[in-house]
Formats: structure tokens, C-alpha cells, sequence
């Protein structure tokens, strides 16, 4: 059976998708800006789909291949798939 997500799993996908990030890019110190556009931290499209991997494990659904460019930032990409549903 298909569940939204709540805003609490879309909190901890935001906080878990920065730390993903951060090691993926390797950006000092680890932290990533939630409302700062994921490629100024170095996301290109080899990286983008190591990570669309790791989402998609993560929520249990597909994820369209262009969703991390349509949804820039963490915090929109997570708000856009708070907007599916996952197979959980």
C-alpha cells in the first residue's frame, strides 16, 4: 500500500539527502545548504545519478532523471517528492 510522505519523513529525507551529498561531492566540513542550488556544491549528471540511485533506494519509488535539475535545492527536491507517494 502507497503512503504520502509525511513532513517529518520529508524533514529527515532533506537532512539524509545533505549528508548524502556532502560525501558524494565531497564538500569540506560536510554541510550542505538545504535552499542552496545542489550544483553550486559541484552536482553534475555522473554524480546526480549516483544519487538518484541512493534516493530512489531510500523512498522506494522512481524517480524521473531530471527531477534533481527541475528541484535545484534539497529542500525543493524533497518537497517535490513528498508530492509522490512511496511504496512503503
Amino acid at each position: 500500500m502507497s503512503t504520502p510522505l509525511t513532513d517529518i519523513a520529508r524533514t529527515e529525507l532533506c537532512q539524509w539527502l545533505c549528508a548524502h551529498l556532502a560525501v558524494e561531492l565531497r564538500v569540506p566540513g560536510g554541510r550542505i545548504d538545504p535552499d542552496e542550488p545542489m550544483v553550486n556544491y559541484g552536482l553534475d549528471s555522473l554524480t546526480a545519478a549516483a544519487v538518484l540511485v541512493a534516493v530512489e533506494k531510500r523512498v522506494g519509488f522512481d524517480v524521473d532523471p531530471n527531477a534533481l535539475w527541475d528541484h535545484p535545492t534539497a529542500t525543493e527536491f524533497t518537497a517535490h517528492l513528498a508530492g509522490r507517494t512511496s511504496g512503503v
